[in-house]
């Protein structure tokens, strides 16, 4: 290779690696961001790899709970519903993993008590981080500024508590 096709190969790669930087990130539903990017950690349960948001009816309804969070104008999501059916990964573990990505700001969550947030952050939410790629590159666990009811990211930070 001569000098000259180094140097164009260098300058093209130095205009990508700007264009990437400056672009804005991919604009991606909660629902899309969960097929796309989001896996189990072996400690979630029963079900393994890769997240698949068919795996779970009523997140393939229209108005589902993943478009309620995702359209600007909704200020509250409620749901009437029974333990165990998804809601914890399958809704709330999605949408914070998107944010985290696609559209990072502060963000807090708020559990009835401060053992409900700790048990949460352990069987939950790290375990999400640690299988799923996209967020162990945004969010270094190892860091001492992230505790168990606080992790930071580029763009924002996730703090969970106890109302108590």
């Amino acid at each position: 290779m001569t000098t000259s096709e180094i140097l164009q190969a260098n300058q093209r790669e130095l205009i990508l690696a700007i264009f990437r930087a400056i672009l804005p990130p991919e604009r991606i539903g909660t629902t899309e961001w969960a097929n796309k990017y989001h896996y189990f950690h072996p400690t979630e349960g029963a079900t393994q790899g890769k997240y698949d948001c068919s795996q779970i009816p009523y997140l393939t309804w229209k108005g589902n709970p993943h478009e309620s969070l995702d359209d600007r104008k909704t200020h509250e999501v409620c749901c009437q519903k029974s333990a165990q059916v998804a809601w914890t990964t399958g809704i709330s573990g999605n949408y914070i993993g998107m944010r985290i990505t696609h559209e990072p700001s502060p963000m807090l969550i708020i559990f009835p008590k401060e053992g409900a947030a700790k048990d949460w952050n352990r069987e939950k939410l790290v375990p999400m981080i640690e299988a799923t790629p996209i967020l162990s590159e945004k969010i270094n666990l190892k860091s001492k500024s992230n505790t168990w009811g606080h992790k930071e990211f580029e763009g924002g930070f996730f703090k969970a508590v106890g109302s108590n």
